[in-house]
């Protein structure tokens, strides 16, 4: 078992804040990475670690010998970060990433690093896979963490973690019979598309783009309210949609998630980077 001190963290900030929601304004985090950091938690535990009575949520026992870690962790944690602020590291980097990975708690982890390398310049861009693998090739970003294929993986990518495509759409909805079936697309650089349409040829479906929006928020609230249905990763499924049967709509398969440079070669910033990066939880 390994627990990660930024869980722990969600873990902490959530009973003392008196919610998830508090918790993710004091983190500056999604309400979702919250839930999803806590679910996590658990599984690795192996234990409920609280449980809800109205707004207020109750520790269980093996919740309350957690926390006594949890709070001197955390603790010893900043502490180490603060007396290390002396960072020497100087320079730029323009950073890449997907909205759902700097929602997922990538902006808190940089927050950090910011504050430990106070000479160093980080700007971020937050843009659709196949926008940010562009972007490298013109010398746009140094660095980019792309959702990819998994058999695109370069032996010179930072391999994060993988995930699994699925099918979502509206609890209420059955999409069985409609023919053709919409779709909501994230848009023309949608790095879903060519994988959801060629999973559809392969069941001789037929389908329409109903709506386009770059938005995850956008995509997730138009599918909720019956617009159609859309391929997402499995990690960032909300619980107010339903999964839908690959059976019928075609096997989509795994992605990965990785960061890749845009040069190669030493770098003690980029590493730096990349090292404060890895901590964030698959």
């Amino acid at each position: 078992m390994r627990l990660d001190v930024e869980s722990l963290r969600v873990f902490h900030q959530t009973i003392h804040a008196g919610g998830v929601n508090s918790a993710a304004k004091r983190l500056h985090l999604s309400q979702s990475a919250v839930s999803h950091k806590l679910k996590r938690l658990e599984q690795k535990v192996g234990e409920k670690l609280f449980t809800r009575d109205g707004h207020d949520y109750l520790l269980t026992q093996s919740g309350r010998q957690l926390m006594t870690y949890a709070e001197r962790m955390v603790a010893l944690h900043d502490e180490a970060v603060s007396s290390l602020n002396g960072s020497s590291l100087e320079g730029n980097i323009r950073l890449g990433s997907t909205e759902n990975i700097a929602l997922d708690g990538l902006t808190n982890l940089l927050s950090s690093f910011r504050q430990q390398n106070p000479l160093l310049g980080l700007r971020i861009t937050v843009a659709q896979s196949l926008v940010l693998q562009k972007m490298l090739t013109a010398g746009e970003v140094d660095l980019a963490l792309l959702q990819i294929p998994i058999d695109e993986v370069k032996s010179t990518d930072l391999f994060l973690w993988q995930d699994d495509l699925i099918w979502v759409g509206a609890k209420d909805v059955d999409y069985s019979n409609l023919d053709p079936l919409p779709l909501i697309s994230f848009g023309n650089d949608c790095f879903h598309l060519p994988i959801l349409r060629k999973a559809l040829a392969s069941k001789g479906k037929s389908h329409f783009v109903q709506l386009e929006c770059g938005s995850h928020e956008g995509v997730f609230r138009s599918v909720r309210d019956g617009f159609g249905v859309t391929v997402i990763n499995r990690r960032a499924k909300p619980d107010y949609l339903k999964q839908l049967d690959s059976g019928e709509f075609g096997e989509l398969g795994s992605i990965a998630y990785v960061a890749r440079r845009r040069t190669l070669g030493a770098s003690e910033v980029m590493s730096s980077l990349e090292t404060c990066i890895q901590q964030m939880e698959a």
